[in-house]
């Protein structure tokens, strides 16, 4: 996955968005629930990958994502992560482990962020039985 934002944190937001979009089909609704988790990286790429940890978490314990997702950065270096989430209608593609320090590339580079990271998956009807209210 690979996402480019003109910030950090929209960057980090971004890449949230293009697992979600890979992985899963949202049920159409509204979201009904918010989850703030504070993220306290000792480095760019750990705040990425300590993000999509959230969301994989999220997605194989409680069979819901996030319809949205802002990310705010605070003064420290570290991260406010704040998820707006629905239940998952469909799964293409389970994410199974959060990606290994050498698959994780975030950096600042031509006037914007570029973030690209491998993340594991799993696919199949298989996947679904796997996931809290499958079928």
């Amino acid at each position: 996955m690979d996402a480019w934002s003109p910030s950090r944190a929209e960057c980090v937001a971004q890449a949230v968005r293009g697992l979600v979009a890979g992985a899963v089909r949202p049920c159409i609704a509204v979201p009904y629930k918010q989850i703030v988790v504070r993220i306290e990286p000792e480095s760019d790429p750990d705040l990425l990958t300590a993000t999509l940890c959230q969301v994989i978490i999220r997605l194989g314990t409680d069979g819901q994502v996030p319809a949205d997702v802002e990310v705010v950065e605070d003064t420290d270096g570290g991260a406010t992560l704040v998820m707006a989430m629905v239940p998952i209608a469909e799964v293409t593609a389970l994410p199974v482990a959060v990606p290994a320090a050498d698959d994780v590339v975030f950096e600042h580079a031509g006037g914007g962020w570029r973030c690209h990271a491998v993340v594991d998956v799993q696919a199949g009807e298989h996947v679904w039985r796997g996931v809290p209210g499958g079928r």
